[in-house]
C-alpha cells in the first residue's frame, strides 16, 4: 500500500511534520510539502 503525507504547511519541518513522522513512524510513505510548489 502507498502512503502519501501531504503537508499543507507553510512551516516544512515545523509540528505537522513532526505529528506525521510520529504517525507513520515505521512505515514507508512519500512526504509532499505544497509550500515548495506553485499551485495556481
Amino acid at each position: 500500500m502507498r502512503r502519501i503525507f501531504l503537508n499543507g504547511s507553510m512551516n516544512s519541518d515545523g509540528n505537522t511534520a513532526r505529528l506525521a513522522k510520529g504517525v507513520f513512524q515505521g512505515l514507508d510513505y512519500t512526504r509532499i510539502n505544497l509550500a515548495d510548489h506553485y499551485i495556481n
